[in-house]
């Protein structure tokens, strides 16, 4: 995104700032995953097969973050999408930890790092900075 100059550093915050949100995307991304892909994926894709486990899991996924703040269309296709990508995370491996880890990343660098609007509420991290749209580049509401 700074590629582009949909993204630019206007200040830095204490190293700190790193710290608060670590433990909540963490636990976030852990409750999300044993969810989704734990219980629901597996479930669905015993039953139905993976291609409906896939589609299933991303609708449910994508639902699920309706009653964040601010969340447009393209925030819940955003949300969809990305549970695909923890799906094939998940899939590859068929263990949690990696769609954890690629989740948890996710929102710990948007939030904690590059203080992005994640998930509906404004985060307030690591680098300051001014995002202009298009919506797209950033991925969320």
């Amino acid at each position: 995104m700074m590629a582009t100059g949909a993204f630019q550093i206007v200040g830095v915050s204490h190293w700190s700032t790193l710290l608060s949100p670590f433990s909540e995307m963490l636990l976030v991304a852990f409750f999300e995953e044993i969810l989704f892909r734990g219980i629901i994926f597996r479930i669905v894709e015993k039953s139905l097969g993976t291609i409906a486990s896939l589609f299933i899991s991303a609708i449910l996924f994508a639902l699920a973050h309706l009653p964040n703040a601010g969340i447009s269309l393209l925030g819940i296709e955003v949300k969809a999408v990305a549970c695909l990508m923890f799906c094939a995370a998940y899939m590859d491996t068929r263990r949690l930890w990696l769609a954890v880890g690629i989740h948890f990343a996710w929102n710990f660098m948007s939030d904690a790092v590059f203080s992005l609007p994640i998930s509906g509420h404004q985060a307030k991290g690591f680098l300051q900075g001014r995002l202009s749209r298009p919506e797209w580049l950033s991925g969320d509401a």
